[in-house]
């Protein structure tokens, strides 16, 4: 699309025409810099309301500090009183994070949009409006949207349930069960993170090898210097090639991090569930997570992806795809891989409930105890299992099937 925006302005000779791209260029650019001036404004003011207390108890001190307390709930499982800066400054980036990208979609949607009205302005249409209403770019950010809209209090209550469970249970063998699992997750996270940035600092020292080569053997002309992932600014890339750079990177930070934490936060909520499978305290957690369409939105974006670069293969009549395509196309496969792991797990844990009542000393406990394990054994019969749509089990052997 971007690309077939430049052909646009590149092909276009009649001054009427350009003007009116113009018109509509501009029309983008003072949304974009409104939009974003009003977001930087409300993002200032919640940080100022957020510290309304340290501010007056530096103003009018009283005998007790007032509450401390942000205004967006979240857990750390920390005291918020103590910790209130730890709070506020991961709120301001969250926030910072979060509306920035649904603007930065929002108006590249607008700016597409906007510009296909340009087209039909100049009677240049057709070919360009078919190409965009058949791109599932848009099917992607709608199904976003609406999955972050019905996930939202879901994943919020699980946090809830989560911390109950830390703060209800009492039996040093349940604790130590929890903490391992626990223990698991932070190993998984930190791992996780630091092969990320091991990538990110790896695909930086790729970038800048030109660089480095033009530094360390010189040559009569500069080697050409090109970014990887293909993006455009309407600007010469060899002159501007650090501004690329720069944007390259913060976009793959931003990406990269924003789906690690999603996928680690699935991954804690799920081996919690196998946790509390562990002491037998599970059901109310897995028909929740049932709930939570992190895996059928996940299905979907590889449904996209897939398709899109089919697509692109095919139009470019060749069978060779850039390696970063395939890298892109690896990856998903591993999260797959990882969700079925998940989904694995959950049915195994849950198949332990059954053998754990039928191999206890049940003749040994009170008729009244006996008639619960039944109800037990009965309810244990059948594994857990986590699905799409209930259509798909996710599991190791429809992961190999799939594959």
């Amino acid at each position: 699309l971007l690309q077939q925006i430049k052909l646009d302005w590149n092909s276009i000779e009649d001054n009427n025409e350009i003007r009116i791209l113009e018109k509509y260029a501009n029309e983008n650019r003072l949304l974009s810099l409104i939009l974003s001036f009003v977001v930087a404004i409300a993002i200032f003011f919640i940080i100022i309301i957020e510290l309304i207390p340290v501010v007056l108890d530096a103003v009018t001190p009283m005998n007790k500090s007032r509450p401390r307390k942000v205004k967006i709930d979240f857990e750390f499982f920390i005291d918020e009183e103590q910790y209130f800066y730890i709070y506020l400054i991961y709120e301001i980036i969250t926030l910072i994070i979060e509306v920035f990208t649904v603007l930065a979609t929002g108006t590249l949607s607008y700016a597409f949009i906007r510009h296909c009205c340009a087209t039909f302005k100049i009677a240049r249409f057709s070919s360009f409006f078919m190409n965009v209403m058949n791109k599932w770019y848009f099917t992607l950010v709608i199904i976003c949207v609406m999955s972050l809209s019905c996930n939202l209090f879901r994943v919020k209550y699980l946090l809830k349930q989560i911390k109950l469970d830390w703060n209800s249970i009492k039996d040093d063998s349940e604790i130590r069960i929890l903490q391992k699992y626990e223990n698991e997750n932070r190993f998984l996270s930190l791992i996780s993170s630091f092969v990320v940035a091991i990538a990110i600092f790896f695909i930086i020292i790729i970038e800048l090898i030109p660089v480095v080569l033009d530094v360390v053997t010189p040559m009569n002309k500069s080697r050409p210097r090109k970014v990887k992932i293909d993006f455009e600014f309407f600007i010469d890339e060899e002159q501007y090639f650090y501004i690329y750079l720069i944007y390259e990177i913060i976009t793959l930070i931003i990406e990269t991090f924003t789906i690690l934490a999603t996928t680690t936060l699935s991954f804690t909520l799920i081996r919690h569930c196998c946790a509390t499978f562990k002491i037998a305290r599970y059901v109310y957690i897995l028909i929740l997570l049932k709930k939570v369409i992190y895996v059928e939105l996940f299905v979907v974006y590889i449904k996209i992806v897939c398709s899109n670069l089919i697509e692109e293969t095919v139009t470019q009549h060749t069978l060779q795809i850039p390696v970063y395509q395939k890298t892109h196309v690896m990856c998903h496969i591993i999260s797959m891989f990882v969700f079925n792991f998940l989904g694995q797990s959950v049915s195994d844990h849950s198949a332990e409930i059954f053998n754990a009542a039928y191999n206890t000393m049940w003749y040994l406990a009170p008729i009244s105890m006996q008639k619960l394990l039944l109800f037990v054994m009965q309810n244990s019969l059948k594994a857990y299992t986590l699905t799409v749509g209930h259509i798909y089990v996710t599991s190791l052997e429809g992961f190999s099937t799939v594959i």
